[in-house]
């Protein structure tokens, strides 16, 4: 494993999901504690005066980045993401959080653009338990690693 970033997607508000949460904040606890970047990249909603509408049971550190997205389909469009793990010297990205489609479109970009790609399967949520084991088996037919949080914690300790 190269040096790691660990990109949440789509973290706001409007989802509550128990279950992906609690997975999600181990995950990007355990990047911060090793030194690796955290990256939130969600739609602007409500217009500018909200800006980011992060899910408040979600952690969020001054040290982690937060993009806006351009579109649904991923966080690659417009090449602000690619710029800024090529300038922290990242080579794979760990990808977490909900809206299956933005989860899948990002991996599926990643990959283009040559980067490691895993996405954390108990730690990503859709609108659906359907969507979200249809967005898996996507990924898997497709050559993109789905692996479990527990998995990840240790590999970032460990390096």
């Amino acid at each position: 494993m190269g040096k790691s970033a660990i990109l949440v997607m789509e973290a706001r508000t409007a989802w509550d999901d128990s279950k992906v949460i609690p997975k999600i904040n181990a995950v990007t606890d355990a990047s911060r504690a090793n030194g690796y970047p955290v990256i939130f990249s969600t739609l602007r909603s409500g217009g500018p005066k909200h800006g980011f509408d992060i899910h408040p049971s979600i952690k969020v550190s001054p040290t982690d980045i937060l993009l806006e997205m351009r579109s649904s389909s991923g966080a690659f469009k417009g090449g602000e993401l690619k710029a800024k793990l090529d300038g922290l010297g990242v080579s794979q990205v760990e990808i977490v959080g909900f809206a299956d489609m933005a989860v899948v479109n990002t991996a599926f970009a990643a990959r283009k653009a040559n980067f490691g790609v895993r996405v954390i399967e108990d730690a990503f949520g859709a609108f659906s338990e359907g969507l979200k084991a249809s967005s898996v088996e996507q990924l898997k037919r497709n050559g993109v690693s789905v692996v479990q949080s527990a998995q990840v914690i240790q590999e970032l300790a460990r390096v």
